[in-house]
């Protein structure tokens, strides 16, 4: 298992709508505590400032679920 511990980071992310479900849906799943603590809205990308108590691999995981989750979703 891999080490948890407090971490604040910020990513990417297609829109605030979708981080907050991303996170949502992982911490439901996987019993951990991602919080976004800000959401920076850019010309064209917007940026999530994350915090929580996780591992390394936990914030892989929401990378790549935030990837499938802004993939999945339609355009506007």
């Amino acid at each position: 298992m891999d080490h948890v511990e407090y971490r604040e980071f910020e990513a990417m992310c297609c829109d605030k709508d979708s981080i907050v479900e991303t996170i949502e849906t992982y911490n439901r799943i996987y019993n951990r505590d991602f919080k976004l603590i800000e959401y920076i809205e850019e010309i064209e990308v917007g940026f999530a400032h994350i915090s929580g108590d996780v591992s390394l691999q936990d914030i892989f995981d929401l990378g790549c679920l935030v990837y499938k989750y802004c993939k999945r979703k339609p355009k506007k």
